[in-house]
């Protein structure tokens, strides 16, 4: 976990580690219309990424 907290991104599988959303729960979360969570995609081979503090404060904008 302490190499998690020098990152600025984390993939997927680092999210559903800290997290405990799978995959597929991702994904749904990326694809809503209203209020999707941050991430990024790359161009180059489509991988995507989460910017760490987007998400924290994503979460945190859920439960008011």
């Amino acid at each position: 976990m302490k190499k998690i907290q020098t990152k600025k991104y984390i993939s997927i599988k680092e999210f559903q580690e800290i997290y405990g959303k799978s995959k597929t729960s991702q994904q749904g979360l990326r694809g809503r219309l209203k209020d999707p969570i941050p991430y990024r995609q790359t161009v180059k081979n489509g991988s995507i990424t989460y910017v760490i503090e987007e998400v924290e404060e994503w979460f945190k904008n859920q439960h008011k």
